[in-house]
């Protein structure tokens, strides 16, 4: 019965060990790829330093009056007709 303990315990030992990974170093550009993302989908990247206005560039009344024009219905044309545009195929 002892060495049926020993051997499960050896085995359950290399099964748990062999699980493990452990890196002594970084792997070298590891992130990068992410770092770029973010540096590419930034706007201005000196903003915070340089804001004069919070928010900059659409002020609350522009904003209401966009949402206003976008949740109205469109109004049918002089004719009675909707015309629907479709992407060409070429």
């Amino acid at each position: 019965m002892s060495l049926r303990h020993f051997a499960f315990g050896l085995g359950t030992a290399l099964l748990l060990g062999g699980c493990s990974f452990f890196v002594e170093k970084p792997v070298p550009g590891f992130g990068d790829s992410v770092r770029h993302m973010v540096q590419q989908q930034t706007f201005d990247p000196s903003a915070p330093q340089s804001a004069t206005e919070p928010g900059g560039g659409l002020d609350g009344d522009k904003a209401a009056g966009a949402v206003k024009t976008y949740r109205e219905p469109k109004k049918a044309s002089a004719g009675g007709q909707t015309t629907v545009l479709t992407p060409s195929s070429q």
